[in-house]
């Protein structure tokens, strides 16, 4: 019979405390991930020491900004030439915590997510629905949830996010039209509580939290499950 091979899974936003917990649960899970990352250095800050030796000693650990396209190539190259074969799922944990910046750094996720389909298309990625498939986090508040949201997030959405929750909406429509199979979870507000593995999953929540541990959790089942398939849904727990 033959083996079946492991998920190989391209992660941006591992330096992210979301983006973390999902490399945590997929090196556990023996998956393999390659991560793209700004700063080698401040993973290493981050990822217990056993974990991003692992990584690093394999060749898993690229350094390079998802600004720039030249050097998105180089890792889709440099990871195709080590496995033999291409990336089945693309992982986007990416996001911007700054309430200012420079134009680049407020569109980190709508130019940065450009910049990634731009380099799959170029190096000739499948949009068939077995090819390579892309699990974007994006936010309650943005695209149609925002209808769904309570007042109160609304208010305080419009008030204070209203940049962030711009791009990811640039992002969001971006991953739509991009012709790939996706799925984009749409998290309530986030916690570093533990997994449960408990958490409601639908496209009218009104608000709530979850923990990234449950977070991952759920993008490590839509590695395989496609009920959420070419869908914008969110998560949060029930009675948030």
């Amino acid at each position: 019979m033959p083996q079946l091979l492991r998920h190989q899974i391209a992660l941006f936003g591992a330096t992210g405390a979301s983006g973390l917990q999902f490399l945590k649960q997929a090196h556990k899970l023996n998956y393999e991930v390659h991560v793209f990352v700004r700063s080698k250095l401040k993973l290493l800050d981050i990822l217990p020491e056993y974990d991003y030796h692992t990584l690093d000693s394999n060749q898993r650990i690229f350094e390079g900004d998802i600004l720039n396209l030249f050097q998105l190539n180089a890792f889709f190259f440099e990871s195709e030439k080590q496995t033999g074969r291409k990336f089945d799922n693309v992982v986007l944990t990416i996001g911007n915590t700054k309430m200012f910046g420079t134009d680049d750094e407020m569109k980190i996720c709508s130019i940065g997510t450009e910049n990634i389909m731009k380099a799959l298309k170029d190096r000739f990625y499948s949009k068939s629905n077995d090819g390579v498939r892309i699990l974007a986090v994006s936010s309650m508040g943005v695209g149609d949830s925002k209808f769904h949201s309570r007042l109160s997030l609304r208010i305080m959405s419009r008030l204070f996010l209203s940049q962030l929750l711009a791009d990811k909406e640039i992002q969001e429509n971006l991953i739509r039209n991009s012709g790939f199979p996706f799925v984009i979870i749409r998290p309530g507000k986030l916690t570093n509580g533990p997994k449960t593995g408990r958490y409601l999953v639908s496209q009218i929540l009104t608000g709530g939290w979850v923990s990234r541990e449950d977070l991952a959790h759920f993008l490590i089942s839509c590695l395989d499950d496609s009920r959420f398939l070419f869908q914008a849904t969110s998560i949060a727990y029930d009675g948030g």
